[in-house]
């Protein structure tokens, strides 16, 4: 049996993200440069993840609450939240956007203007 995979565009500060599920959960965020898959499916299941990140984006969400089955080879896997600056596929400019805007407790201004981990206020 063939698996039916929708998509679903959702903007963010990093570019028009791709979410793609299987009808049931997200399997995969896919980064500007990537295409979405080719099979149209009913993305309404992919509703909640989209809100999620519009959510995490501003700053209000740091844990998602989602049906996930992300795919990829075991190695994929093994460098997946690693936390190092390799082998990032939305590139490490990203990747260290990403790591700031987390560190400044979702202060969307962090992505928004690039700050770095060194000039962020802890106090």
């Amino acid at each position: 049996m063939t698996e039916t995979m929708a998509s679903l565009p959702c903007k963010s500060p990093a570019g028009t993200l791709t979410l793609v599920g299987d009808g049931e959960r997200l399997t995969q965020n896919l980064f500007p440069d990537q295409s979405p898959p080719h099979e149209k499916g009913d993305p309404s299941h992919l509703d909640a993840a989209a809100i999620q990140l519009d959510e995490y984006f501003a700053g209000g969400r740091t844990l998602f609450d989602l049906p996930l089955e992300l795919r990829g080879t075991a190695f994929q896997r093994r460098v997946w939240a690693s936390g190092s600056l390799t082998g990032y596929r939305g590139g490490l400019g990203l990747k260290r956007k990403l790591l700031d805007f987390e560190s400044s407790g979702g202060n969307p201004a962090a992505f928004e203007l690039g700050w770095q981990s060194s000039q962020l206020s802890l106090a």
